[in-house]
């Protein structure tokens, strides 16, 4: 009997193993592919500029233009005091591409919310 104990073992462990991988890949195909981008989204704390547009809800042209916009700002200043979150937060990667931190783009989204004046009624 402990001639053959190892490779029962083993064979019972692969099952399982082979098991739990195929329980796992049944899940997942239950979930719509928009449910899925979104928990796998919800969980990043990196985002690139596709993840970052569908976090704000615009375009991805429109992302663009803000973040060109922003660099106009950024080159238009000549130093001094400015606030935290007065620029878009973005870090530009050797190969060009852009990443966000997805705290500091809820802060800097945070700060400009504050920043919009409700006009009185005259």
């Amino acid at each position: 009997m402990n001639k053959y104990a190892n490779i029962i073992c083993s064979i019972i462990l692969s099952a399982s193993f082979l098991g739990g991988c195929y329980l796992l890949a049944e899940r997942g195909k239950n979930i719509p592919n928009d449910e899925a981008e979104k928990v796998i989204s919800d969980s990043k704390t990196i985002l690139t500029e596709n993840e970052l547009s569908d976090f704000l809800g615009i375009t991805t042209s429109d992302l663009k233009n803000l973040i060109d916009s922003d660099r106009k700002k950024r080159e238009e200043f000549k130093g001094g005091i400015y606030d935290r979150y007065s620029f878009l937060p973005i870090m530009e990667l050797p190969g060009g591409n852009r990443v966000f931190l997805k705290s500091e783009i809820e802060n800097w989204v945070q700060y400009h919310s504050l920043k919009v004046i409700i006009p009185m009624d005259e």
